[in-house]
């Protein structure tokens, strides 16, 4: 393909780079191999961030939920850390700029329905 030759011309793909989800659904395992220009791909990962949502290769939304959890627990422990004044006002703004959007970054994408999820973040 035309995408493919132009990045053997500039040399902008790289088989490290590039990570292999399948989405298998059935009981059995089934390990494919993917190559890239005669090279095996990196071992499949159990998920892979793209855009910044993590996509688990069962399609659930668990890895992305734990880890947006954690990342917002750092930035609101930041806030309460960094904000000593027992002002609400401020510590409600402050955790609407930065902690909250990082909960609702492209929450429809990653839409979590798992009540274990829900309550994670």
């Amino acid at each position: 393909s035309t995408m493919y030759q132009n990045g053997q011309t500039n040399g902008n793909f790289k088989s490290q780079q590039i990570n292999a989800l399948p989405y298998i659904l059935a009981k059995k395992n089934q390990k494919i191999k993917y190559k890239l220009n005669n090279q095996d791909l990196v071992d499949d990962p159990n998920s892979v961030k793209d855009l910044g949502i993590l996509i688990s290769n069962d399609l659930s939304a668990r890895a992305h939920c734990n880890y947006i959890a954690k990342k917002a627990l750092r930035v609101v422990n930041l806030i309460l850390c960094s904000f000593f004044s027992g002002n609400i006002t401020l510590l409600t703004r402050a955790y609407k700029t930065f902690a909250r959007p990082i909960l609702e970054y492209s929450s429809s994408v990653w839409n979590p329905h798992y009540v274990s999820d829900i309550n994670t973040i």
